[in-house]
């Protein structure tokens, strides 16, 4: 219910392994169109294969008689072959898009025929789907980044025209499944600040707390000797999200490509390491033990930043396992240019495996290339680098920030472009993502808006100056006062 029917319809498409799809209601059966065991195709369908059915809506005949009724005849895309282009759009009274236009117009036919039995439904139940449907809908009227894909006549006319009823239904609906006004209904929010304990998961240990994180989506747990980093005896854990865009990796490696990118040379006990991006904590872990200060066995403070909720509970299993080597901070955000209650992020054609903001800056082909692959949109709270700083001052004690990392699939230089009189304070090492699918334009503004910071772009594997000729996946960035008077780093 909180992806909506698109997403939910997106989501099995992505998992299918066959070349054409089939989608049915659960009240709906199948009374034609199948031959020996195969679909029957009544025309040849665009270059898209889109195909409509042909549906019988039924309701009980009207002079009482217990016969079936054909109420009304509808036709909707329900066969077609998942591509990156095609994708379901709409929180409720969902459609079937390709390139964002509807294909309702755009498809063939086929013999299909299917019974729709919702009106025959015993009345317990169609109050149940009324009230559903008009909460969903009171969703999209109120939070308009769950519109997309929907009729603008079910905002412009249809939900102001049946307001009363819609809300009652909604409530009554809430009420019975347990589902906060503000579901619905942002109005029900009260006012809060963003201090420390609301917008931060503190996965500090503490004898008084006992933290409760789902394991639900765990596959593998891996576990590491750490004592070269922590000093003593001690073990790192992390676990595998079980996704299949996840592949399996070992802890060790983990750990191996945070040296390789020389984090070890800027991650310092003493000062605050940021990671935006967190997903699975996969390298939240590393960042743990590189600001562990070994002299003195006091831990560092690692600040995580994840707006993904798919992933979220990996990370904050992850984080809390290993309390004994940081002080972790969970943030379950995204970075944008001012606080807000609510930004739209969508998947990479993933599942959710991984993916960031649309409409973020980018060149024209790169920003359609992401919206082509979006399958699976989601919202989440934004705050901005200023909020997340004074935060992390404030759960850290007052400890500067040190290095921040960022990995938003070509968000990055928005993140960054309004940040120079804020990085100017603690001058942090900075390790910025170079999105490949980035196009000279792309690459162009990226490396204008790290030097409009006054920071200098380094690869990370050789620390050598880094050129626009020469694409690394990562920069390693360095406030300018801090380099050598030939350029070189030299810390």
């Amino acid at each position: 219910m909180e992806h909506g029917y698109a997403g939910a319809r997106n989501l099995c498409a992505a998992f299918c392994e066959k070349s054409w799809v089939l989608f049915v209601d659960a009240d709906e059966v199948l009374t034609g169109g199948v031959e020996d065991g195969r679909i029957v195709i009544d025309q040849v369908g665009p270059n898209d294969g889109l195909y409509a059915i042909e549906r019988f809506n039924l309701s009980a005949h009207p002079q009482g008689t217990g016969e079936r009724h054909v109420r009304t005849v509808e036709y909707h895309n329900r066969l077609y072959q998942p591509k990156i282009w095609q994708k379901w759009l709409g929180y409720i009274h969902e459609e079937l898009h390709v390139e964002d236009e509807s294909g309702y117009r755009q498809s063939g036919h086929t013999a299909l025929k299917f019974d729709h039995y919702s009106e025959l439904k015993d009345p317990g139940d169609v109050d149940r789907k009324n009230g559903l449907y008009a909460l969903m809908l009171l969703r999209a009227f109120n939070y308009h980044s769950v519109r997309l894909g929907i009729n603008p006549w079910w905002f412009d006319s249809y939900v102001p025209d049946h307001l009363p009823t819609l809300t009652m239904r909604a409530k009554n609906f809430a009420k019975a499944e347990n589902i906060p006004q503000s579901f619905y209904d942002p109005s029900s929010l009260k006012p809060r600040g963003l201090g420390s304990a609301d917008l931060f998961k503190i996965f500090t240990t503490r004898q008084e707390a006992e933290t409760l994180v789902s394991c639900s989506a765990l596959r593998l747990l891996h576990t590491l000797r750490v004592d070269k980093w922590i000093g003593g005896p001690a073990r790192a854990s992390w676990f595998e999200w079980d996704h299949p865009g996840e592949g399996s990796r070992t802890l060790a490696s983990l750990v191996g490509v945070a040296e390789a990118f020389n984090w070890h040379r800027f991650i310092k006990p003493g000062r605050v390491a940021i990671d935006i991006g967190g997903h699975c904590a996969d390298t939240a872990i590393p960042m743990g033990l590189l600001c562990y200060d070994k002299e003195t066995g006091t831990k560092g403070h690692v600040v995580v930043v994840e707006p993904n909720p798919a992933v979220i509970p990996v990370m904050d299993c992850n984080l809390a396992i290993n309390t004994h080597l940081a002080n972790f901070y969970s943030v379950p955000a995204a970075i944008t240019a001012q606080d807000v209650d609510e930004i739209e992020l969508a998947d990479h054609g993933n599942s959710q495996c991984n993916g960031g903001v649309l409409q973020s800056g980018l060149s024209p082909n790169v920003a359609r290339k992401l919206e082509d692959v979006a399958v699976f949109r989601y919202t989440a709270r934004g705050i901005s680098m200023e909020t997340l700083f004074a935060e992390a001052g404030k759960v850290s004690g007052g400890q500067p920030i040190g290095f921040v990392k960022l990995d938003c699939q070509g968000y990055d230089k928005e993140i960054l472009r309004p940040c120079a009189a804020l990085l100017e304070r603690d001058k942090p090492v900075l390790f910025v993502e170079w999105f490949e699918w980035f196009e000279d334009e792309d690459d162009a503004d990226l490396f204008a808006v790290i030097d409009s910071l006054n920071y200098a772009p380094f690869d990370p594997m050789t620390l050598q100056p880094s050129t626009i000729e020469k694409p690394t996946s990562d920069l390693l960035c360095v406030h300018k006062t801090l380099l050598a008077s030939d350029g070189t780093i030299t810390f």
